[in-house]
Parts: structure tokens; C-alpha cells; sequence
């Protein structure tokens, strides 16, 4: 056994020279002619040595390295066998080697040299298998069954195919064990974790590998990788591995994503999603601006990622929002599918956190933000993550109405992917809208304006009184400056004595003086007041208002003029710091309601009033949006045009008034030359009118005459023969029993010539008579079982009242038998 230091090289060749003092070099080069011989030694001394023979014989599978462009086949599958072999013993006898207290040293550097050996050779001889297996003369051939014997004489190349999973099963329980405790302080070498992790890329680089046939292999790769992350600290390499990889090979960018869900939730190591990341973000705007295959990948690994684990990305999306503003068009879809997965993934529901609903708010601004982007692209795929955030239920409420006014906007857009993924919107709003089954703003008139009048007269009822303010906090407001003013006139003394008595003497009474006075003190006519009550104590002395012991003091007027003020019934209460008590009332009985928690009834109707103002605003938009998408169902470009269709059927199922309109604009499209706008025409109806529901087989044809009738009222010439032709060419196809129509015809047909008709029910029964004669014009044989009823229908139809420009063809249809 060697007592030499094995050093893993960079290269195989380094180890053919001359190392430092007491390293290990290849004694023997092995001819291409001996080395049946010595692989034969070789595997006897392993039968009998056990794995560490690989101190002895090292030379032997490193020459089949070193020759192996001329080597044979055989030659090197037996190589893999036995090296898989020795790698496998190790494995087996480390396991109890490393489970004792106590290793000698001598022993721990033994099995270290040869587990560094035969990893080593192992690991070169897989790449340099893939490699050959990767070179197009190289045929491939998928195994069967279970673990095959090898012939002695050759071996199949297909089998490389079936070798690799052995390979990386070995390695992977080898790798399982404490091997860390055969290196000083548990530090493994990084030569030996560089040289099984670049076997791993290499297997990586194939693009077989992203196929669903690669994928025990592929998982097999992974979880070799993730034990080199989680027990080897190989997190750094690993993120530096991943971006360099994504920027030279298309096919990784799922597999890589798939990886970090998998290290990520597995073996529990989430912090590499972040550094993953932030390498991508380090990469220069420069090179992101080229528009490589690189970026492209960087893009779908991003999206990707952020769909497999949203919890891990979403700490790290401001690193990558930098990327919107760049001029990488690719980068930019890529940033927008991961905000549209955080907010469906991780960020929906009313149940989060306040912070985030703030985050969710911000992303949802942002993706919106770029449905006004400058590329189509960009424009289009925003678009797009609004539908589905729509129809996972995850868009907030209040977000409804701004995000609909954007998708009519993008109706007029240039580009045709966006003006389509506009209409997909649009659809998607009609149908996940959570106002009303019915979208019709003419029906929700009324019942708006009803309860708008009932929060009218429940504010009425609940506002509040205005506040009285008792003369006794005026007169303490006034007090000081009044006294004052007192003051003032008493030192005047008899100056205006005179003017006093001129003044009281217009005044008449005691009672008009006592009036008089208060509305000068209410006008803060201060001095005036004084100078009054002044006279009136002189003039009227037997007044209860103006009776006064001591005129001539400041205290004795202010008593006065306090009676005067605040009345002789009412006595000023002393002030006190504590408010005065509220009486028990309906106000104290709706706090304790509210605290707990239920909302009031004006709470109730403001909620109500909102919703049906909502609803309105929401059914105006779309019928908005109807007259711009009408106008779509005549462009030249297929696509929208079938978009625009299915966008017509949305409208009709949930009622939005000029439902009929759109109809009868996209009817005529069943003379259209484009097959596949015929068609989508042609299955609109079906649906809408040609599959009808009911319990039985007469209600189902009842229900599919009233469908038709409403299509005819007001109808033109032209939208008759169009439905004419939508029931010639579908109605074979409808399952109803036609033979029942000769009865049917008798019940939905106007009555007989002599019959009375109201006038409101005419034209609506001229209607009923057309959409029978639509369905005789398909199938006479089955109609003629009621001649009666359908010859009533074409005399009404052909003289009836009121019919104008549609009775003849009401009685084209009725007449076709």
C-alpha cells in the first residue's frame, strides 16, 4: 500500500510528472495491448484484497484514461465495473470502519488515499464516457429490464445509458456516510468535492437530460448534487455553476429550478435560491442587452423558480426589479411571470399579513405598470398574468375597475398578440366577475337609485342634533371682559347720566330693556348692556330683573346683568371638571353593538350602495368594451377574430345588455371563406342556441324555439337567412327528437287567423312562427306532422300586423315545406 500524499489533479496528465515531496505519481503507463492482463490482476486482487486494492493497482484503470480514444469498448465498461465495484466496497466497509470510537491515524489516511483514488478515477471515466457518448456516431439504445451481465468480449454502447444510474448510486452512498472524519478537523479537500460535482455537470450538460425518459437519472444527478450542498458546503459552487450553466445550455433552465426546489425543500438548504440571484443580478446590463440564449434562459429559470418555490424567491424579488427598466425584452417577461407567480402562489387570499397586502399591492402596480410597456411582448405576457391572477380568484377587489379600463384600452393596441390577450381579459373579467350573474347596467338603474333613497333617510334618521349651548357657558365665555367694561362705566360716574335716561326712555318696559339687553351682550356690545341696565335699575326699581341692593359696585351690576342674561328660572350651576353624565340611549345601545362587531344598518346599506354602484361601473365598462369588440369580429386576422368570438359567447351567458347586438353582428360570420372563423361562428351558436336545457325532450325543444325568437325580434332579412343557415347545418347534430315537432310547432306558433292576439304578444309570436320555420327549412319531413300550426304561422307571418320589413321573410321560413 502506497504511504505517499494522493493529491486529486486538475488534470489526469498532472499525474504522469514528477509532484512535490511525497505525492503520489503513476509509476506504470500501461500499454494498450497489456491492459487485459492487468485488469484481470486487477479484478482478482479485488475479490480477494477487498476495495483498498485500488493502493496497488491505481495504474491500471488510469491507463485505460489515458489510452481511452483507442482502447476498446469492453475494455472500458469492465473498467467502470470494477471501479464501481471498489467504490461500492468502500462505501460498505467505511461504514463500519467510521462507526468505531477510536481510528489510528495510519488507517484514517489509508482509507482516505483510496477513497480519493478511486473517486478520482471513477469520476473521469464517467466524463470522458459521457463525452464519447455525446459524439453524433455514438448510438444510444434505452435498457430493459433489470441489471444486466456484461459479455466478456464487448459490451453494447446502449448500455452507457443504464451504467450512468449505477454510477451515480454508488456515489451518492458513499457520499451518505460520515467521510468527512478520514480529513483533518472535518474539512474535506475542495480538489475532492470539485471532482465529483464537475462528474455531475458533465452528466448535466446532455440534452437528454431535461427529457422525461432521463428523469431517474436526472433525479439521480440532483440528489448527488444536494448532498454535496447540504454536507459539503458546496452552496457557493453550486450558484456559481448554476449561472454560468444557464448562459451556454438552453435546456437546463427547468432543471436547474427543479434542482433548487428540490435542495430547497429536501434537504432543507433555502439560502441558495438567494444566492443564485444575486449572481444573476451581478451580471453587467451590457451583456443582458445582447439577447442570447443566456439571458433567454436566465428568463425561464427565473419563472420557473418562482412557480416551483415562491417563499424562497419572494425575499429576493427586489434584486431582480432592476431588470424592468433594462432594454432586455426577454429579462423583462422573465420579472413579470415572477411577480405574477408570487402574487398567485404565495400572495393570495384576504387572510395575509398587513405587510403582505402592502408587497402584493406594489407587485400588482407594477405588472400593471408594463401592460403600457413599450414592447408587445412584454405588453402582451402582462396581460396575460392579470387573466390568470384573475381566474385563480387572487386580484383584489379594488383593483377591478382600473385594470378593466387598461384592457379596453389595449383593445385598439397595434400589435395583434396583445389586442388577443386584451380580449382574453375581458373575458376573463366577465366571467370570474363577483358582482352578479347578470351584467346589465339598464336593470341595475333602479334598484340603485332604491337604496341610495333608503342611506338618504337612514342618514337622516341617524345625524345628529346640533349641540345646544346653555346661556350659562356664554355668560362664563363673556364674564371677564364684561366686568371690564364694568369697571369702566363706573369709574364715568354721572358723564352719562344724560345719554342713560335718553336711552331708557325709548326703551318702554322693563321687559323690552331686559330684551334689549340681551341681544347687545349676544352682539358683544359690552358697553351699551352696562350703561342700560345702568338706567334701568334707576328707572325701574320694582323689577324683579332689575332689582339691585348696591348699584354703584362692580358685583352688584354683574349680578344683574347675569339675571338679565340667563333668565330668573334658570340659576348657574357651579362649574365642574367632570363632563356632565349622558342619558342611556339608542346611541349608547348601537356603540355596544358596534364593539361587538357587528356592523349597524347604515353600515349595511353604505355596503350595499357601494356593491350596486360597483356592479353598474363594472357592466358600463363592458358594454364599453362590446362596441370595440364588435368591430373585431370583421378583422382580417383569424385569431382575433376567433378571440373576439368567444368573447361574444361570454357576453351572451351572463346577460350584458346588447348581448343581442353582438349576436346578430357575429352571425353573418357563417358565410365567412375562413373555415376557422366559420366554425368558431358555427360553435357559438351551438352553444348559445342550438344546445338547449331542459329536463325532458319538450322543454328542450321549447326552450331552443324561444332561444331562436329572440334572436328574430326586430331581426333584419339578412340575420334570418343567417340563422336559416346555422339550423340547416347544426340542427342534425342537436340531440332532440324531431319527430316531436309537429306537436311542438302547434304550442309555440301564434293561434289560428281567427283567433284574438293581444298586440303586445305579436310580434314576439311572429318570432315563435319564423324559428319554427327555421327548423322546417332543416328537416320538412319532421314538421309536416302540423301542418295546421305552421300555416297559421305563415298567414300571420305573410298578413299579420306590424310585421313591416320581416314579414316576408317570416314567411319564407314558414313556407319552405
Amino acid at each position: 500500500m502506497s504511504p505517499l500524499e494522493f493529491c486529486i489533479p486538475m488534470f489526469p496528465a498532472e499525474l504522469l510528472k514528477a509532484g512535490g515531496i511525497g505525492q503520489y505519481v503513476v509509476q506504470e503507463l500501461v500499454s494498450v495491448k497489456q491492459l487485459g492482463s492487468h485488469l484481470h490482476s486487477f479484478r482478482a486482487a479485488l475479490k480477494s484484497q477487498g476495495p483498498l486494492c485500488i493502493l496497488e493497482h491505481f495504474d491500471t484503470p488510469y491507463s485505460v484514461l489515458h489510452h481511452f480514444q483507442t482502447v476498446d469498448q469492453a475494455v472500458k465498461t469492465e473498467t467502470l465495473d470494477l471501479l464501481v465495484k471498489v467504490v461500492s466496497g468502500l462505501a460498505v466497509s467505511l461504514a463500519t470502519v467510521l462507526s468505531s470510537p477510536s481510528l489510528p491515524a495510519a488507517d484514517r489516511k489509508q482509507q482516505q488515499t483510496a477513497v480519493k483514488m478511486a473517486v478520482f478515477l471513477l469520476c473521469r471515466l464517467v466524463e470522458s464516457l459521457e463525452s464519447a457518448a455525446c459524439l453524433p456516431g455514438y448510438v444510444t439504445a434505452p435498457s430493459k429490464g433489470s441489471k444486466r451481465a456484461r459479455p466478456a468480449g464487448g459490451s453494447e454502447p446502449g448500455q452507457w445509458d443504464s451504467d450512468r444510474e449505477e454510477v451515480l448510486q454508488c456515489l451518492s452512498q458513499l457520499l451518505q456516510l460520515e467521510i468527512r472524519a478520514l480529513w483533518s478537523l472535518s474539512l474535506v479537500d475542495e480538489d475532492f468535492i470539485s471532482c465529483v460535482s464537475s462528474c455531475c455537470y458533465k452528466l448535466l450538460e446532455t440534452p437528454a437530460i431535461s427529457q422525461a425518459r432521463s428523469r431517474t437519472c436526472r433525479l439521480a444527478v440532483l440528489h448527488l448534487l444536494g448532498l454535496l450542498v447540504k454536507r459539503y458546503n458546496h452552496m457557493l459552487g453550486a450558484s456559481v455553476k448554476v449561472v454560468q450553466f444557464l448562459q451556454h445550455f438552453e435546456h437546463l433552465p427547468s432543471v436547474f429550478a427543479q434542482a433548487l426546489q428540490l435542495w430547497t425543500e429536501e434537504y432543507g438548504v433555502k439560502g441558495i435560491v438567494g444566492e443564485v440571484i444575486r449572481e444573476i443580478s451581478l451580471k453587467s446590463s451590457e451583456e443582458m442587452a445582447r439577447e442570447g440564449s443566456g439571458v433567454k434562459a436566465y428568463s425561464c429559470f427565473l419563472a420557473e423558480l418562482a412557480a416551483l418555490v415562491p417563499e424562497a424567491v419572494l425575499p429576493h424579488v427586489s434584486v431582480i426589479l432592476p431588470y424592468l427598466e433594462g432594454e432586455c425584452v426577454s429579462l423583462r417577461v422573465g420579472v413579470c411571470e415572477v411577480l405574477g407567480e408570487l402574487v398567485l402562489r404565495c400572495l393570495s387570499g384576504e387572510d395575509q399579513a398587513e405587510g403582505r397586502r402592502t408587497l402584493r399591492g406594489q407587485l400588482l402596480d407594477t405588472l400593471q405598470e408594463h401592460c403600457l410597456d413599450t414592447s408587445a411582448q412584454v405588453r402582451a405576457r402582462a396581460l396575460q398574468l392579470f387573466t390568470r391572477v384573475l381566474q385563480s380568484k387572487a386580484l383584489p377587489l379594488v383593483r377591478y375597475r382600473e385594470l378593466l379600463c387598461v384592457a379596453v384600452g389595449r383593445l385598439c393596441d397595434r400589435s395583434v398578440i396583445v389586442c388577443k390577450s386584451a380580449i382574453q381579459l375581458l373575458c376573463a373579467f366577465i366571467c370570474n366577475n363577483p358582482y352578479s350573474c347578470k351584467l346589465s347596467s339598464a336593470d341595475l338603474k333602479a334598484p340603485l337609485e332604491k337604496e341610495l333613497a333608503k342611506l338618504r333617510a337612514l342618514r337622516e334618521q341617524q345625524r345628529p342634533a346640533a349641540p345646544v349651548i346653555e346661556a350659562w357657558e356664554v355668560w362664563q365665555a363673556m364674564e371677564p371682559e364684561l366686568l371690564q367694561t364694568v369697571w369702566v362705566e363706573l369709574e364715568r360716574g354721572s358723564e352719562a347720566e344724560g345719554d342713560r335716561e335718553e336711552e331708557i326712555q325709548a326703551q318702554g318696559s322693563a321687559q323690552d330693556a331686559a330684551l334689549r339687553v340681551r341681544q347687545l351682550l349676544h352682539g358683544n356690545k359690552y358697553r351699551q348692556a352696562v350703561r342700560l341696565v345702568l338706567s334701568a335699575v334707576t328707572l325701574f326699581p320694582q323689577s324683579e330683573l332689575f332689582r339691585c341692593t348696591s348699584p354703584t359696585s362692580a358685583d352688584g351690576l354683574m349680578g344683574v346683568l347675569g339675571l338679565v342674561f340667563k333668565g330668573p328660572e334658570k340659576t348657574p350651576d357651579p362649574p365642574t371638571d367632570t363632563p356632565p353624565e349622558r342619558s342611556e340611549g339608542p346611541e349608547e345601545d348601537r356603540s355596544e353593538g358596534e364593539k361587538e362587531g357587528e356592523p349597524s344598518e347604515l353600515q349595511k346599506q353604505e355596503m350595499l350602495v357601494q356593491y350596486l354602484r360597483d356592479t353598474e361601473s363594472f357592466a358600463l365598462q363592458v358594454e364599453e368594451a362590446i362596441a370595440t369588440i364588435g368591430t373585431m369580429l370583421y378583422w382580417k386576422t383569424t385569431s382575433v377574430v376567433q378571440e373576439a368570438v368567444q368573447f361574444c359567447v361570454a357576453v351572451c351567458e351572463f346577460g350584458v345588455s346588447q348581448s343581442l347586438v353582438v349576436m346578430r353582428r357575429l352571425l353573418p360570420l357563417v358565410w365567412s371563406k375562413d373555415t376557422a372563423v366559420k366554425e368558431a361562428a358555427m360553435e357559438a351558436c351551438r352553444r348559445l342556441y342550438l344546445h338547449p336545457q331542459g329536463e325532458t325532450q319538450r322543454l328542450k325543444a321549447q326552450t331552443l324555439v324561444h332561444s331562436l325568437s329572440l334572436l328574430m325580434i326586430d331581426a333584419s332579412l339578412g340575420t334570418i337567412q343567417c340563422l336559416e343557415e346555422i339550423v340547416s347545418l347544426r340542427l342534425r347534430s342537436v340531440c332532440l327528437s324531431l319527430s316531436r315537432w309537429g306537436g311542438l310547432c302547434i304550442n309555440v306558433s301564434p293561434a289560428p287567423p281567427g283567433a284574438g292576439v293581444p298586440a303586445g304578444q305579436r310580434s314576439a309570436s311572429q318570432c315563435g312562427a319564423g324559428a319554427v320555420g327555421a327548423l322546417h327549412w332543416a328537416e320538412p319531413v319532421q314538421c309536416a306532422g302540423a301542418p295546421g300550426g305552421c300555416a297559421a304561422a305563415g298567414h300571420r307571418s305573410s298578413c299579420g300586423e306590424g310585421g313591416g320589413a320581416q314579414q316576408p321573410g317570416h314567411a319564407h321560413l314558414c313556407g319552405s315545406g
